[in-house]
């Protein structure tokens, strides 16, 4: 820090010196007096900064400052770099192994459109299938005309009625006794009116994969349909194959649908077609023939079929006819 020089004492003023002073030198000198010295401490005013004469006023007492801690966007605070990901080491693959893996994928390739293709086959098929009808077995003067709801795909792609082989209806109709003599075969199906007095027909001609394919009112209108052969060729009776097809043709006859306590199996109290002239069929119902149709025991499929079978061969003896009629 910066001192000023201390101010000197005031000097004392000797009578003699000052006179052996004057005799000494030729030279006149003025005398110092006390006035002089008042005067000359007046003419010095030291500065506000003197160390001497300006007293340091006492600093007052702060407050405890608070710890300082720094926030997010202060300059001290240095944010971690994030740590570097690590490269991924790739492998070394041999030109063998990628030959084997673009091997690979292209036999899957090959797969996946052999799939789309067999998968766009099948499609095209079922529409064909679909578009396809089956031909009825009609006649006049028959016994027992056998109705179905309609042709499934592989009935409809081989041209006869029933060629499903997990479909039971020629085996039942055998156990029966409609057929006594054999298993007939689907390829038959347009010959049983002249050998057996027997007729086949559907609900709906339109092929399908199930029921649920086709639609209430197709069903309702197939319904029409069928009472109308019925009431061109007149047969003694009609076999209804399932029990569902005998709830759409009830629902489309009487307005409403069949109640489970109204329901009964075998022959029903109602005929169907009467018209002018003809008071109409008998009916008789007998549980599905289908593979799908496991709700029901085959022994009680085949006691159903028997009740019909020998009705039919009672017919057949009243009538005097011989079944089969005519075999080649």
């Amino acid at each position: 820090m910066f001192r000023l020089p201390r101010a000197r004492k005031d000097p004392t003023v000797d009578a003699d010196a000052d006179a052996d002073e004057n005799s000494s030198n030729s030279a006149p000198t003025s005398t110092y007096t006390d006035s002089d010295a008042s005067s000359s401490e007046e003419a010095y005013e030291p500065g506000p900064s003197s160390s001497r004469t300006t007293k340091r006023k006492p600093k007052p007492k702060s407050e405890p400052e608070e710890a300082y801690e720094p926030g997010p966007s202060s300059r001290t605070t240095k944010s971690k770099p994030e740590p570097k990901a690590k490269p991924t080491k790739r492998k070394r693959v041999s030109r063998a192994g990628l030959s084997a893996r673009s091997n690979a994928e292209h036999q899957r390739q090959i797969k996946r459109q052999r799939a789309e293709n067999q998968q766009a086959d099948a499609q095209q098929q079922e529409q064909e299938q679909e578009l396809r009808t089956v031909p009825d077995a009609l006649a006049p003067e028959l016994i027992c005309v056998l109705i179905g709801l309609n042709p499934g795909l592989v009935t409809a792609a081989v041209g006869h009625m029933y060629a499903h082989p997990r479909n039971h209806f020629w085996r039942l109709m055998h156990a029966g006794g409609l057929t006594p003599d054999r298993v007939c075969p689907p390829e038959m199906d347009q010959r049983l009116p002249e050998v057996y007095s027997l007729g086949l027909t559907n609900l709906v001609e339109r092929a399908s994969a199930g029921q649920a394919d086709l639609s209430r009112a197709e069903m309702e209108t197939g319904v029409a349909v069928c009472e109308t052969k019925l009431r061109r060729w007149r047969p003694e009776s009609v076999c209804i194959v399932g029990k569902g097809i005998w709830e759409i043709i009830w629902r489309a006859r009487m307005g409403r649908r069949l109640a489970k306590e109204q329901f009964v199996w075998g022959w029903q109290e109602e005929r169907w077609g009467a018209g002018p002239g003809w008071e109409g069929t008998r009916v008789y119902v007998v549980p599905s023939t289908s593979g799908l149709a496991a709700g029901i025991s085959m022994e009680f499929k085949r006691e159903c079929w028997r009740t019909l079978g020998d009705w039919v061969q009672m017919r057949r003896g009243e009538r005097g006819e011989v079944a089969p009629r005519a075999v080649e």
